[in-house]
């Protein structure tokens, strides 16, 4: 079990099993029967190719067991960016958040603007690691409730929703 404060680290995987990106660092913010929340900021990040950056600015990642997507609120000087990968539900075990990646990923900038990311490398891991028939539909549904979500301003895709768990991640930061 998790608790509010506690420190994890989030590991994505690929299809295959082999790993694709580990955050540190990463603060848990809320914990919702629906949704877990976790906060990051200047937090380093690990590529599968060994890679490491740190990223730049405040974010929150959102979490839900039930649904083949999460989604990461960054709070930059313009307003919040969102960015939504698709991806399996999450699983925690001890201290890490893991899911499985599913390459299609959504961006929403604060001037309203909604672009699709990386068809091209889910087209490519779709034939690459066999994604079944049905693993196939799930994918392709959950874009299409990721852009009816994002254009309805459904949580957590508007500033207002994740204005309050900002607020909070900063008084735990002291940001």
């Amino acid at each position: 079990m998790l608790s509010i404060g506690q420190i994890v680290t989030v590991c994505s995987f690929k299809h295959d099993g082999s790993v694709h990106r580990v955050w540190d660092s990463n603060q848990v913010v809320a914990i919702q029967e629906d949704c877990l929340v976790l906060g990051n900021f200047r937090t380093g990040v690990i590529e599968s190719d060994g890679r490491r950056w740190q990223t730049k600015e405040p974010a929150l990642s959102f979490f839900f067991p039930n649904r083949w997507c999460n989604v990461i609120a960054m709070f930059r000087t313009d307003g919040v960016h969102f960015y939504c990968n698709l991806a399996s539900p999450h699983l925690v075990e001890q201290s890490m958040v893991s899911y499985i990646d599913y390459d299609l990923d959504v961006g929403l900038a604060p001037s309203g603007i909604v672009r699709v990311l990386d068809e091209n490398e889910y087209a490519h891991n779709a034939e690459k690691f066999h994604y079944p028939a049905s693993l196939r539909a799930v994918i392709e549904q959950t874009m299409l409730q990721v852009m009816a979500d994002v254009r309805n301003k459904a949580f957590p895709f508007s500033e207002s929703f994740v204005d309050p768990y900002f607020k909070e991640y900063f008084r735990m930061k002291k940001i």
